[in-house]
């Protein structure tokens, strides 16, 4: 994986404790919070390769506020703080107008959907 992609998408343990810390400012403030999971189930070699693809589709598709990182070996994570359901839809949306062939599972939810609190108590454990 290319530097620049690393540096882009932060590690489990890093993104769960971004996802807690936005999850408690949320709750603070009453500002929206929404949440994607994209789960990517081919094989490891393929995986690797359509996660590098779709990590670039990412960065070109999101804010630079909004929050990418792993939540385990094969689902990326995306907080989209400030962001609610319409606001969601829309993101989703141009995400998958950018990628034509890449399949993934996407799970969203925007706080206080049970998404948040499933990912936050299994930590590195996959959120099927």
């Amino acid at each position: 994986m290319s530097k620049n992609m690393q540096n882009s998408i932060l590690p489990t343990l890093h993104f769960v404790e971004s996802l807690r810390l936005e999850k408690r400012r949320a709750e603070r403030s009453k500002a929206h919070l929404s949440l994607l999971l994209f789960s990517f189930q081919t094989d490891s070699t393929t995986r690797q390769e359509q996660m590098l693809e779709f990590i670039s589709i990412l960065q070109k598709n999101t804010r630079e506020t909004d929050i990418k990182g792993w939540v385990n070996n094969r689902v990326i994570g995306l907080v989209l703080p400030y962001t609610d359901e319409k606001g969601l839809k829309k993101c989703v949306d141009k995400i998958e107008t950018n990628n034509r062939h890449l399949r993934y599972t996407l799970i969203s939810g925007t706080y206080p959907d049970h998404i948040f609190s499933r990912v936050l108590a299994e930590g590195v454990d996959k959120p099927d």
